[in-house]
């Protein structure tokens, strides 16, 4: 085997910028499928059994221009008392949420709402937005704790609405 040519290099940087543009692609995969998982669950725990005790606002919850899960947010505390944002492990659903945007919006380039509201943690060597799988576990496990204290939370108000719903 000879010396590695300059033809051997090339193709090794571009086999490279291939591994780390497919890295990338997987990256948003995943963190679009978390964000989604993340909106139906919190779609899931309002329930329909909680419109006649905690009816939602018809004019919404945030004017055009709020994201989603700002409205969440808003429409958590206004229905039912529940600060989405003291439930542990809420970070985790922020970062996801507005990596999930840089990645489907920006390219993987984090936006200024990332890199203000988060811990950061998804970011690489080249300060782009990406996901190993050991991060992936992590964002895993703490969505599952969060949506436990979720859990929890709405069990209170489901209780506490039942004997409204019941007279």
């Amino acid at each position: 085997m000879g010396r590695p040519t300059k033809w051997d290099a090339q193709l090794i940087d571009y086999e490279n910028y291939r591994w780390l543009d497919q890295q990338e692609a997987l990256a948003a995969m995943a963190l679009a499928l978390l964000a989604s998982l993340t909106k139906s669950f919190l779609d899931e725990q309002k329930g329909r059994n909680l419109n006649k005790s905690h009816p939602p606002d018809l004019k919404g919850y945030g004017g055009k221009g709020k994201s989603q899960l700002l409205k969440q947010i808003d429409e958590y505390k206004a229905r039912f008392g529940v600060d989405l944002e003291r439930l542990e492990c809420f970070e985790t659903v922020r970062e996801v949420e507005l990596a999930r945007n840089s990645c489907l919006h920006n390219e993987g380039i984090p936006t200024e709402d990332y890199l203000k509201l988060t811990q950061k943690r998804l970011l690489d060597e080249r300060e782009n937005i990406n996901v190993t799988p050991k991060q992936l576990d992590t964002m895993i496990d703490e969505l599952s704790r969060f949506g436990d204290s979720l859990k929890k939370a709405m069990r209170e108000v489901r209780k506490a609405a039942k004997p409204a719903s019941g007279a």
